[in-house]
């Protein structure tokens, strides 16, 4: 992976989060957008790259919050070494996947970033039910939001230095058939 590119988009990413996401918000819900990087980052950097990658990110955005420094890196490291986990298990040029796979790691991410405000006590016990659906609303959001993010990432992928496979579902569907 190409780190100057990496801190390039990371850059990017943040900025559109803490100036785009606000715009962007339906109902006071806004999508994660760095968690959106993180996940691709996940399925398409080599393994250590997509950690580090996660664990950047994840610090970048404990220094925009005001949660304790090490929340979100651990947050989102945790959230790149899952999402790695399973990148070999599924068909990675399919918008579905990305929006499944973006729709699972932000509802663990918001689970766990709620468990965590519940234990230190941030959140009555009345409010968590009420902030447990937003944290639904907001995984549901960046999901969505990721389908169209990770197309454009795909397109520069070789200036990200990641080796995206070539094959479209077609044409897996065609080498499926063939006999070798």
């Amino acid at each position: 992976m190409r780190w100057s590119a990496f801190a390039f988009c990371a850059a990017f990413g943040i900025v559109l989060q803490t100036t785009m996401a606000s715009r962007l918000a339906i109902e006071g819900v806004q999508p994660d957008l760095v968690l959106v990087l993180v996940v691709f980052f996940g399925l398409y950097a080599p393994r250590q790259d997509a950690y580090i990658a996660g664990w950047v990110l994840g610090l970048a955005t404990d220094l925009m919050s005001i949660e304790r420094l090490g929340l979100f890196s651990i947050t989102f490291c945790a959230v790149a070494v899952m999402v790695n986990a399973v990148r070999n298990l599924v068909f990675l040029k399919s918008v579905a996947t990305h929006l499944i796979i973006t729709l699972a790691a932000s509802l663990l991410a918001q689970i766990g970033l709620l468990a965590y405000r519940a234990s230190v006590g941030a959140e009555s016990v009345g409010a968590v039910h009420r902030v447990a659906s937003e944290c639904a609303l907001i995984a549901l959001y960046t999901a969505i939001c990721a389908t169209v993010v990770d197309s454009l990432l795909l397109r520069g992928s070789r200036v990200l230095g990641l080796h995206t496979s070539r094959y479209t579902h077609h044409g897996a569907t065609r080498m499926r058939a063939a006999r070798v």
